[in-house]
């Protein structure tokens, strides 16, 4: 730790571009790189295009690399429940904004959602491996998606399918017709969210796998009510399953197979783990 930052005793974040480069350190009102003679600097100095009010008593301050060149980052600055950040070409111990890129302030809630609320204001750090945004606050380390301002709002249409649940469904049973699909885009386009883009989905196409079901029953009845029920077609979901074609996504022509084991039904009465 620079002699500076350790005199202030207090130090809101670090950044560097890579294994071997010079860090930046911000504490305070200032920041200060690495190195011999390297004198310390307002953070509204060296970063002239920050709100002011992201110029001290930073929460965190993280880089993601863009992959397309090797000297771009997008910078972030966290501050409450708010961050700020823009696209700047890293020079030699200094970052400079990209003429084409613009600043943005956002919520942290809105732009990384799934995180918890305790880490959606002032978190302690935040880190970002391999495109992955770790946010720490306490004892919390949770990982989230950045979810950018221009990023299309995203709408999956399922249509209600009626069919017999002991039947797989037709293969055009989830098709969604061009005009229903383009009325619905009219009507969420028209009550979307201020700096939304919206983009119709239609579902998945079928999913098929295969699997074996082994009754812990040699009965008969059992048998025979195992072998009914792995026949009947599966629907599968992001949020829940159900053994009907009418919820969640298809799962037509599910293979399944049921089969007696005296080795597991031996097992089960030992206690001894199957082989």
């Amino acid at each position: 730790m620079p002699g500076p930052v350790a005199d202030a005793k207090c130090l809101d974040a670090v950044i560097r571009t890579g294994e071997g480069e010079p860090r930046l350190w911000f504490y305070g009102t200032q920041c200060l790189w690495d190195g011999e003679g390297a004198s310390p600097q307002d953070i509204g100095s060296a970063f002239p295009d920050l709100p002011e009010d992201f110029s001290s008593q930073l929460d965190a301050v993280t880089v993601l690399a863009d992959p397309a060149s090797d000297d771009a980052y997008e910078l972030f600055f966290f501050k409450g429940e708010t961050f700020y950040h823009r696209a700047y070409t890293s020079t030699d111990r200094a970052f400079v904004p990209q003429a084409e890129s613009r600043g943005v302030r956002s919520l942290i809630s809105e732009a990384f959602p799934g995180l918890s609320p305790q880490c959606q204001v002032s978190p302690d750090a935040v880190v970002v491996i391999g495109g992955v945004f770790f946010f720490m606050k306490g004892t919390r380390t949770e990982p989230a998606l950045w979810r950018r301002e221009d990023d299309p709002l995203h709408v999956l249409l399922v249509p209600l399918f009626e069919g017999d649940p002991a039947q797989a469904p037709p293969g055009d049973a989830f098709d969604v017709p061009p005009d229903v699909l383009d009325s619905v885009v009219g009507v969420v386009e028209a009550s979307r969210l201020l700096g939304e883009r919206l983009r119709g989905h239609t579902p998945l196409p079928p999913l098929r796998d295969r699997g074996d079901r082994t009754p812990w029953s040699s009965a008969a009845a059992d048998q025979e009510r195992t072998r009914r029920a792995t026949n009947a077609p599966c629907a599968a979901s992001s949020t829940h399953s159900r053994r009907t074609g009418r919820a969640g996504w298809p799962w037509a022509g599910a293979s399944t197979r049921a089969t007696s084991s005296p080795c597991w039904r031996r097992c089960r009465r030992s206690g001894a783990r199957p082989r």
